[in-house]
């Protein structure tokens, strides 16, 4: 039997960020967001739109985190967002900083909804149909999907010369040589892929 998957064109952070601008010029900055965070924190949609909560960014317990949970290989993950250099991902985390917060997710509606007076999660087809719009604005190719920015951020680890172990601790892809997920040692590997992955765009 043929496979009919399509290979995911990746996105540039060029294009990444040429998306970002388009989003919040359209009054979507959620969907920039969404966009950034597939990129850099290697998120799949599903865990975007539909898990990730503000009690996971920065919680008391740990103010220099944020807790990834990746749907797909149910793992869990504390991505440290701060070593001693400093910002390991300036721009993003500026971004959610100054963002409101509009319910207990990350990424919500920008727009209130009109029956209920209030800020909603996105469904799946909205959001894609959001993300499209927002694409063909800007002008990016047909082949960029929500897809491609995360696509985008694994293949700017290998652009940055990290090992498949470091790329591993920062996508939290499973194998059977990583078992122990929640290790220091796994935490320091992922605060050092992200150094090493910020120097290299320095």
């Amino acid at each position: 039997m043929r496979n009919s998957r399509r290979m995911t064109t990746h996105a540039t952070r060029s294009q990444l960020i040429a998306f970002v601008a388009s989003a919040d010029s359209l009054g979507m900055p959620s969907i920039g967001t969404a966009a950034f965070i597939a990129f850099e924190w290697l998120l799949r949609e599903a865990d975007i739109i539909s898990r990730l909560s503000w009690s996971d960014y920065r919680p008391p317990e740990r103010p220099d985190c944020i807790r990834l949970r990746h749907g797909k290989t149910d793992t869990v993950i504390w991505q440290p967002l701060i070593d001693n250099e400093g910002p390991l991902f300036p721009e993003l985390t500026a971004r959610l900083d100054s963002s409101p917060k509009r319910g207990s997710l990350i990424v919500m509606r920008d727009t209130k909804d009109r029956r209920r007076e209030e800020f909603l999660p996105y469904s799946e087809h909205w959001f894609r149909h959001c993300v499209s719009r927002i694409r063909d604005h800007v002008g990016l190719p047909k082949e960029i999907t929500f897809t491609s920015f995360r696509h985008g951020g694994m293949t700017e680890l290998g652009d940055a010369e990290l090992s498949d172990q470091s790329m591993m601790a920062l996508s939290a892809h499973k194998t059977r040589a990583m078992l122990t997920v929640y290790s220091k040692r796994n935490e320091r590997q992922r605060a050092n892929a992200a150094r090493k992955r910020l120097a290299h765009r320095i």
